[in-house]
C-alpha cells in the first residue's frame, strides 16, 4: 500500500516514512467546551497528514461493508436523519468514548489490514 500511496500522492518515500514515524506529532491539539461544562480534546491533523488520511479513507475504508444499522457511517448521513430514525423510540443511549482514537496502535491497524 505504501508504494501505491507514494505513486498516487507524489509524496517521496523518505517524506512518507517521516510522516509514518511522526504521525502522532503532526496534530494541533486543543480543547473546546462541552455542554456539560467539561472540555473535549480536539486533535487536528496537519493538512499533509489529513490528505493522506483522506486517501486512505477512500482507498481502503470506503470499500469496507457497513451494516445497515450503522446509519451514521453512510454517505448520506446527517445528525438530523439519524435523530429522526429514533424519534419514536422510548429509550436512547448516549455514549461518548474517552480516548477512542488514542487507543489504536500501529500494530492494530496493520493487523486489521492484513485480515481483510
Amino acid at each position: 500500500m505504501r508504494d501505491v500511496l507514494i505513486q498516487k500522492s507524489g509524496i517521496s518515500s523518505k517524506r512518507l516514512f517521516f510522516i509514518q514515524e511522526n504521525a502522532s506529532k503532526l496534530y494541533k491539539v486543543y480543547t473546546i467546551p462541552k455542554r456539560n461544562g467539561s472540555e473535549r480534546v480536539i486533535c487536528q491533523p496537519t493538512p499533509e497528514l489529513k490528505s493522506i488520511q483522506r486517501w486512505l479513507s477512500r482507498a481502503v475504508l470506503d470499500r469496507l461493508p457497513v451494516s445497515d444499522c450503522a446509519t451514521a457511517y453512510k454517505k448520506s448521513a446527517s445528525i438530523k436523519k439519524n435523530a429522526e430514525l429514533h424519534r419514536a423510540t422510548r429509550f436512547t443511549v448516549h455514549l461518548d468514548f474517552a480516548n477512542f482514537f488514542e487507543s489504536f496502535t500501529r500494530v492494530n491497524v496493520i493487523e486489521f489490514l492484513r485480515e481483510g
